[in-house]
């Protein structure tokens, strides 16, 4: 059946999902410095030029993949937590645990700021800033019922420190096998696979640390 053009809010609604849906399967399967605006077209069934009415660049596209993805990792994260105050190393674990099911996430978040948020329209990386606001706070929130003595802006604090870690951390412990084959013969240690117990390490000590140390007026400690 040929393409149909959209002509109700609700079908365009419906020709959004089928372009994420198409995406998220090549994503899938492929690379993402592989992944074209015809390689999406082609997976939808869109002709190239159908596409371009809804997206300008898949770097769009995937800006909308990553905020379904951090929404569905805050829920995942706030049915791991107790929902009550726990420690920092039991916050610590369920954290980095959090991230396991979630690869296409960290995937997506170390090339966020390199390539995709630079080659978005100002439109839509305007709308994924906003619902990104959304969820941090919505993190905050978690954090601080997890961790009560801390306040709300070390908790923002926190969030971003964990995110530049993440950031650092994912590409450095997922090798190719070709990136493990060099680091082995360079005699270098192999981080391949070490990613939640090295993350839950590192995040739990800035939070001991932050929690041990006294507040500035702006919430992060000294």
């Amino acid at each position: 059946m040929g393409f149909i053009r959209a002509r109700s809010d609700e079908q365009r609604e419906v020709r959004y999902a089928e372009i994420i849906a198409a995406a998220t399967r090549l994503s899938a399967r492929m690379g993402y410095e592989e992944i074209t605006l015809a390689a999406i077209a082609r997976e939808a069934n869109f002709t190239r030029s159908n596409l371009y009415k809804y997206y300008e660049s898949k770097d769009e596209i995937f800006l909308e993949i990553l905020a379904m993805d951090i929404a569905a990792w805050r829920a995942d994260l706030q049915c791991r937590l107790p929902g009550t105050a726990c420690s920092v190393g039991e916050f610590a674990m369920h954290f980095a645990q959090s991230y396991r099911t979630h690869k296409r996430l960290l995937d997506t978040l170390t090339i966020l700021f390199v390539f995709i948020e630079k080659n978005a329209s100002l439109e839509h990386l305007t709308g994924f800033k906003a619902g990104l606001k959304t969820e941090m706070a919505n993190l905050a929130a978690l954090t601080c019922t997890a961790l009560p003595a801390m306040s709300i802006q070390q908790a923002e604090e926190f969030l971003i420190m964990q995110l530049a870690t993440a950031n650092g951390l994912h590409p450095m412990t997922t090798l190719t096998a070709k990136q493990q084959q060099a680091v082995a013969t360079a005699g270098l240690g192999n981080l391949h696979g070490s990613f939640e117990p090295r993350f839950r390490s590192i995040i739990e000590a800035y939070l001991r640390g932050v929690l041990a140390s006294p507040a500035t007026p702006d919430g992060i400690g000294h």
